[in-house]
């Protein structure tokens, strides 16, 4: 915008030099040695080729420093504005996902406080067994894990139960449309072919599981309309 409204162009290290010149000081300007001036006009040119062809070399050593360290300067300046904006949407990506995470688990509570809801015990210890060979738990520590863990197991059983019952009462199974569509936003993401991805995912035993998502996302969704849980 400068360089359109000044007259012939605004040049910034020019600028820096009629600053020093005419108006720090109260108008007087600085009593700087030629070097020092030198070094300023010389100092800020562009990001790009700083020794190559079109640089006006400083008169001195210690100007031609200056140069290069204006413009790793620069560098710096813009890779700290990118980490902190990528840090912001970190967190803010994180928060919201504190704040959807929390507000799950309210509705489930709600539910099977109002219903008291138990976990069979024959689920919770499937769930048990499936996560101590997950963790490589060994023989001789199962009964403690299984201790430790079995809250954490019966609270997963119970929110299954309450999550199958709304999704088969309401019909919200995922449809392979839906699956479709998710493939194809996890393909866009990472800039490929969404035929390739849903191949890999396929390979992988990864597909049930992202129907499993798009099936809770359906059913905590209705939940919510029926909830007095409000989100975050």
């Amino acid at each position: 915008m400068l360089n359109e409204l000044y007259p012939g162009g605004f040049r910034h290290n020019e600028q820096s030099l009629r600053v020093v010149d005419l108006l720090e000081n109260d108008g007087k300007g600085l009593n700087l040695t030629w070097e020092v001036r030198d070094g300023i006009l010389r100092h800020s040119k562009s990001r790009e080729g700083i020794l190559g062809e079109g640089w006006e070399p400083a008169g001195t050593l210690e100007g031609e420093v200056c140069k290069i360290a204006d413009v790793v300067a620069y560098i710096n300046h813009d890779t700290a504005d990118a980490l902190r904006a990528g840090a912001r949407q970190d967190l803010e990506q994180e928060a919201a996902r504190q704040a959807d995470a929390e507000v799950r688990r309210q509705l489930i509570e709600q539910i099977v406080g109002a219903n008291n809801l138990e976990a069979p015990r024959p689920l919770v210890e499937r769930l048990l067994a499936t996560y101590a060979q997950g963790y490589e738990i060994p023989d001789d520590q199962l009964e403690r894990f299984a201790g430790e863990f079995r809250p954490l197991a019966e609270a997963q059983v119970r929110r299954d139960l309450v999550l199958d019952y709304v999704v088969e009462k309401q019909k919200l199974q995922a449809t392979e449309e839906e699956l479709d569509q998710r493939v194809a936003k996890i393909a866009g993401r990472r800039q490929a072919d969404p035929g390739q991805v849903y191949a890999s995912l396929q390979k992988a035993g990864r597909l049930r599981e992202l129907e499993r998502q798009i099936t809770e996302e359906k059913a905590f969704a209705h939940l919510l309309q029926q909830s007095t849980v409000t989100e975050a």
